[in-house]
């Protein structure tokens, strides 16, 4: 999962880079693993087995450019991204909310020049040939279109799954999920919890952190950091916090898996078949599908063993249509 983060100039994008990634100065790119409570805590139950984290792979990119500089190589750096970081400071007077509404309308903007050249290369090529495919991509664009002129962002446009599919190719950047990081003054940690800065609409969530305090806390040794965050009213971890808002934003849940050596979660999005999640764990789990036995994260905790779960039934044996939850523990029964 590429996650790109960028801002404007001074917000503190490196600094949250660094936050996220305890990644060595001077570094733009860093491969880290998600901090996940769940899966520590199975840990504790099966302290013999390794345990095997989501990885998710940060860029630091640079600052938004200011002063009239042109957008187009900025923009074109993001597409590439599965999911964007923007980091927006909210020091002294800042209008974090105004920041927002600006980058969204600049995402939009540069959709709207990349529909008109393909609407526009549409056309030339439906008056060489016309087909029913080509007429229903048009019909779509031009939907589109409409919409982003009517001020919103692709992502809140109703797309059927082959629509979808379709407009994945064009890499629009309103369709892209943006969580935008608030980051404040070390004074006002008050307002990380209190959800004066929140947002949340489709694959667009906002978090408020405080950079240069967060960034103190994660050089210190793990064993020191309870101290120093109750001093500072802090109840969690700003990588913690951004890590479970990131798969939120993306449309993800995660499931987990208790093999014969290991544990390990898997990012899968919601709604997602457990047909299609035993084939995120291996293709041949899809190919031979049998069963499936569940059980809930919760559920596992408080009984505190599998064969106690399962001598009091709370391990369901369920279908290829079952739609998998987020804190599922995935058996899969198949045929190799």
């Amino acid at each position: 999962m590429k996650i790109y983060i960028t801002g404007s100039q001074g917000a503190g994008k490196t600094t949250l880079f660094r936050i996220l990634t305890s990644a060595v100065e001077g570094s733009n790119i860093w491969i880290s693993e998600v901090n996940d409570g769940r899966l520590n805590s199975l840990s504790k139950i099966y302290p013999e087995k390794k345990i095997t984290k989501l990885k998710f792979e940060y860029h630091d990119l640079p600052p938004l450019p200011e002063g009239g500089k042109p957008l187009s190589h900025y923009f074109d750096n993001l597409k590439l991204s599965d999911l964007v970081i923007f980091v927006i400071k909210n020091f002294n007077g800042d209008d974090p909310f105004q920041n927002i509404k600006s980058f969204e309308e600049e995402l939009r903007i540069m959709d709207l020049s990349t529909l008109e050249t393909s609407i526009s290369n549409l056309e030339r090529d439906l008056k060489k040939a016309k087909t029913q495919e080509k007429e229903r991509e048009y019909e779509l664009l031009i939907r589109i279109k409409r919409e982003v002129e009517d001020g919103k962002p692709i992502r809140e446009i109703q797309l059927t799954s082959d629509e979808v599919k379709f407009i994945r190719g064009f890499a629009f950047l309103s369709f892209k999920s943006v969580l935008y990081a608030i980051n404040i003054g070390e004074d006002k940690t008050e307002k990380i919890y209190d959800g004066s800065l929140s947002i949340k609409k489709k694959r667009l969530i906002s978090v408020p952190f405080s950079g240069k305090l967060e960034l103190e806390i994660s050089q210190i040794e793990p064993e020191g950091r309870e101290e120093f965050m109750k001093e500072w009213k802090l109840r969690d971890l700003a990588k913690e916090r951004i890590e479970i808002a990131l798969v939120e934003c993306m449309g993800m849940i995660t499931f987990y898996t208790v093999g014969k050596d290991e544990i390990r979660s898997w990012l899968i999005p919601s709604e997602t078949k457990v047909l299609k999640a035993a084939g995120t764990i291996h293709s041949d789990m899809e190919k031979g599908f049998i069963r499936a036995e569940v059980i809930s994260f919760e559920e596992l905790m408080k009984i505190g063993s599998l064969k106690e779960a399962k001598e009091h039934g709370l391990v369901r044996i369920e279908g290829k249509d079952y739609i998998v939850k987020d804190g599922d523990i995935l058996y899969i029964r198949f045929t190799s």
